[in-house]
């Protein structure tokens, strides 16, 4: 991943998260899904404490920017999403 891509990313999840209603979101969903790919919609968002349909949006706004991927049951972060989240 170029350093032009990750700052456009960057730049879309910091816009994503100070439009937010209720905080900052974007670093614990993508840190979710890392550490509990596959798992159902309705165990992430009860553990996010958040509704379920909130979830679904959300994930629906990474997969636009290909970080994440849904699965036959829950979701992941996609290879894109991988190397996002590794510092680099």
């Amino acid at each position: 991943m170029s350093d032009v891509e990750r700052a456009q990313i960057d730049n879309q999840l910091l816009r994503w998260d100070a439009a937010s209603r209720t905080g900052p979101w974007t670093t614990a969903l993508l840190d979710t899904l890392a550490e509990m790919p596959g798992r159902r919609s309705a165990d992430l968002a009860d553990h996010l404490d958040i509704d379920q349909p909130r979830l679904k949006r959300r994930v629906r706004q990474l997969k636009g920017l290909g970080l994440t991927e849904s699965l036959d049951t829950g979701y992941r972060l996609s290879p894109r999403g991988h190397t996002y989240q590794t510092p680099g």
